[in-house]
């Protein structure tokens, strides 16, 4: 029997002012190919390429999914970058880590708070 992992990914809740107050980022699924989630709400997410930074990775798939920057990472300025023995290793606290347990897509996501601009 072969072995399945998960796919490693990360997630933002994205907040935005606008004059009317704070605004929260949602999104409404439409996939072509998954047409069981069509209409599912969601929030901006998206896989880890090989030696990503996780802050780089939600900067880049809020943007593509959405168009926005990000401005600000909750927690981003007190992570630690620890390199040792020819490994660089990221250290953060996430707002929190989710993990689909069953379903067809089999991801685990580390999501964090950001503030959004655009």
């Amino acid at each position: 029997m072969t072995e399945k992992f998960q796919i490693p990914g990360v997630a933002a809740i994205v907040q935005r002012q606008s004059d009317s107050g704070i605004e929260l980022l949602v999104q409404d699924r439409d996939k072509a190919d998954l047409v069981a989630d069509t209409g599912l709400l969601e929030i901006p997410a998206g896989k880890i390429r090989q030696f990503e930074n996780l802050f780089n990775t939600l900067r880049r798939e809020v943007f593509e999914e959405t168009g926005l920057r990000v401005t600000e990472i909750t927690g981003e300025a007190e992570a630690h970058n620890v390199s040792l023995n020819n490994y660089q290793v990221l250290s953060c606290e996430p707002f929190c880590v989710s993990q689909n347990i069953s379903g067809h897509y089999p991801i685990m996501t580390v999501t964090f708070l950001c503030w959004g601009d655009g």
